[in-house]
């Protein structure tokens, strides 16, 4: 369930215990007692910092610490007597109150979640629950980039941290308030998932966009297991609020559930030193189980898919490489080969940028 806190030495996983602990008891402030030298001390708070950076990624239910945020205080005429402290979003009063309201949501979903039939119908419940009550903050978005956050990155600061963090980063912004940015998506997915006892994390990378060469800002994802094989979700990006050649026809796509690490890679960059599991099943990815995917086009095979979802005024198809989605495109668009099946229309398309997927739309 936890990869991380499984990596840690026996020391160290106290030390994650013990942060969560003073996290869940309202109290930030952790003594960590004295050492024998100013070094040493110095080294536990590295130590600690690391950790707490590390321990958002595990444990998304704490929405109310600023992730941004902790100050330590080490204090040699006391025996060099170090004390951490975390940062909270909100006051332990708000924090609590908050909890009360986010715990219940949590627990909703979980238990409509319980009541599917297989592993895969509890996912794609998660994923269109969120995606149906949450929109992208693009505001946010903008004021964070200008700012340059990073909500998995910890800083440290002798005085007071200015608390840049907006609660609607999290998974509280998600689930509650219906509005977030990628963290959000990212934290209330990571949350659910384990609470319904999956092993699930967050995986940070950097969006491939326009072309091969340019990166994006900074992004963050997930991965799940499931029967134990490993999958990758983003449902920041299946959220097409904006996108205007979606937004007519779908509220949002399943382009990015449960994929393989092979596909996530052709849009996302994975950061070093990031936990992302190899994953190379495609049995839940969403286009596999609704016979919307083909690993090679030809017109045969995907003349029964086309007249299934046709009355919809739309056809969704992905392939298992760029070229068979190319292929499909000429025979089905430019050829007109797909009115002989839907009758005489108007038709337009879309190829999304580094994928598979052809969008027909009519």
């Amino acid at each position: 369930m936890y990869p991380y806190y499984q990596s840690l030495s026996t020391e160290d996983k106290e030390i994650y215990v013990n942060i969560c602990t003073a996290i869940e008891t309202f109290d930030y402030a952790m003594d960590f007692g004295k050492f024998d030298t100013y070094k040493e001390a110095r080294e536990m708070k590295n130590k600690a910092v690391e950790i707490y950076s590390a321990l958002i990624y595990e444990q998304p239910q704490y929405f109310w610490i600023d992730p941004y945020g902790c100050r330590y205080s080490i204090v040699e005429e006391k025996g060099n007597k170090f004390t951490f402290y975390a940062t909270g979003i909100l006051s332990p009063k708000e924090a609590k109150e908050k909890k009360e309201i986010f715990d219940k949501k949590v627990s909703e979903i979980v238990s409509e979640a319980k009541a599917k039939a297989d592993a895969y119908s509890q996912i794609l419940y998660v994923h269109d629950e969120i995606l149906n009550n949450t929109s992208y903050d693009y505001e946010l978005s903008k004021e964070i980039n200008k700012s340059n956050q990073n909500i998995f990155t910890a800083y440290l600061s002798d005085d007071e941290p200015q608390h840049t963090t907006d609660i609607k980063q999290t998974a509280y912004g998600c689930l509650i308030d219906g509005k977030t940015v990628c963290s959000g998506y990212s934290l209330a997915f990571n949350l659910i998932m384990q609470e319904l006892g999956y092993e699930c994390g967050a995986v940070r990378n950097k969006a491939l966009s326009t072309s091969i060469t340019f990166l994006g800002d900074g992004h963050v994802s997930n991965y799940c297991k499931i029967d134990n094989e490993y999958y990758y979700f983003d449902l920041t990006w299946d959220d097409v609020d904006d996108s205007g050649y979606y937004k007519q026809y779908f509220d949002y796509t399943y382009e990015n559930f449960a994929i393989t690490k092979q596909e996530f890679t052709k849009r996302h960059l994975i950061e070093e030193n990031v936990y992302a599991p190899d994953g190379q099943s495609l049995k839940y990815d969403y286009y596999v189980k609704n016979k919307m995917y083909f690993e090679k086009y030809d017109f045969e095979s995907v003349k029964e898919s086309i007249l299934s979802q046709s009355s919809k005024n739309y056809v969704v198809l992905k392939f298992g490489d760029y070229s068979e989605t190319l292929k499909a495109q000429t025979e089905l668009l430019e050829n007109r080969k797909i009115l002989s099946l839907i009758g005489e229309k108007e038709l337009t398309y879309v190829i999304p940028e580094f994928s598979t997927f052809l969008y027909i739309f009519f």
